[in-house]
């Protein structure tokens, strides 16, 4: 299964952009200092929306975001070359993480009514439940408990499905160099936990990520 740069099920959508277009402050003819800027940096700048493979519009909102900061906060930033391919790749970061976000909270709906389905019988449901366990059982420990929890195996019923925390970013909150502030606390727990048992599904055909079904289970117990 494809993976996006940071290692992440790469979700399905638009063909990302082998050419992402570039914005107007690029063209020719602008003496403006950060469209000078732009169109030296363009290849690299191409580079870095290629390797992250960004949708052809995606890549015009985040130069266009990138730009309008680096407008506002240009007597703040030492070095604009560096801040700009830089903030171009944290943006592109957090598309893809904002991506499987939404890709997992998909996958997790569809587990929860796998496991809840009313039109199979009892004990086919009780397979499922062993099934999902037992494909649980082989992710590092550190993965199991969120996923355990949020699924009710060995703790009862289902618990909600955790929030996604992660802030918006802040055109304001640059480091002293100018840089955007990273989020130190890392990725959502859940979020990764269930990207590796998804990622484990597909390997051994218990997942079809394309149609969000889930394909096999347990026979159920006699």
């Amino acid at each position: 299964m494809p993976e996006t740069p940071t290692g992440d099920i790469e979700p399905k959508g638009d063909a990302p952009s082998e050419r992402p277009a570039m914005t107007s402050e690029m063209e020719p003819g602008n003496s403006d200092p950060v469209a000078e800027l732009v169109r030296r940096l363009e290849p690299r700048l191409k580079q870095i929306l290629v390797r992250f493979r960004i949708p052809v519009a995606d890549a015009e909102a985040m130069l266009e975001d990138c730009l309008m900061v680096l407008l506002y906060r240009q007597e703040q930033i030492a070095q604009p070359d560096r801040w700009l391919q830089r903030s171009l790749r944290y943006r592109c970061v957090r598309h893809w993480r904002g991506q499987q976000r939404r890709l997992c909270r998909m996958v997790d709906g569809e587990l929860v009514r796998w496991l809840e389905d009313e039109a199979v019988s009892s004990s086919e449901r009780s397979g499922r439940r062993r099934l999902l366990d037992a494909e649980i059982a082989r992710l590092p420990q550190p993965c199991q408990a969120p996923l355990r929890g949020r699924f009710g195996l060995g703790a009862g019923a289902l618990h909600d499905l955790p929030a996604a925390a992660s802030p918006p970013f802040d055109a304001g909150s640059l480091d002293g160099e100018g840089l955007p502030v990273e989020v130190r606390a890392g990725r959502d727990p859940y979020v990764r936990s269930l990207t590796r048992l998804m990622r484990q599904m597909v390997d051994n055909g218990r997942l079809d990520v394309d149609g969000l079904k889930i394909l096999a289970a347990d026979p159920p117990s006699p």
